[in-house]
């Protein structure tokens, strides 16, 4: 007896092949789909600051926290913004030893994580 393996699900219908989910080729905002914006991190490793990147503006209030893996919390800021075409920006670190820490990126609408390394 042979094992069946699925690849999709749409409307009740399961497929044994690759489903395609694209609505006629357009962006998934157009689509009415939200996506999250991608947070990247870098230079990686660090040493004092790093720059933070974001794949597109949000809009509303945020929250970026830096904390390492044990949960300790280096830096923890409220932000309000704006739709705007600022969507990179430098946080200093002064003092943070090294280690391996994750900077969190909060809104109303969702929440990113990407981790780094600060080496001195």
């Amino acid at each position: 007896m042979g094992v069946r393996i699925f690849f999709g699900y749409i409307d009740g219908v399961t497929s044994s092949h690759p489903v395609n989910t694209a609505v006629h080729n357009r962006p998934a905002e157009d689509a009415g789909i939200k996506t999250i914006p991608s947070l990247d991190v870098f230079p990686n490793p660090a040493s004092d600051h790093i720059q933070l990147r974001l794949s597109r503006p949000v809009s509303g209030k945020s929250q970026i926290v830096v904390m390492n893996m044990l949960g300790k919390v280096y830096y923890s800021k409220y932000t309000p913004t704006q739709n705007s075409p600022e969507d990179q920006f430098t946080l200093n670190l002064p003092g943070i030893p090294e280690g391996q820490y994750m900077v969190v990126l909060r809104t109303d609408d969702f929440q990113q994580i990407s981790q780094f390394t600060v080496l001195k």
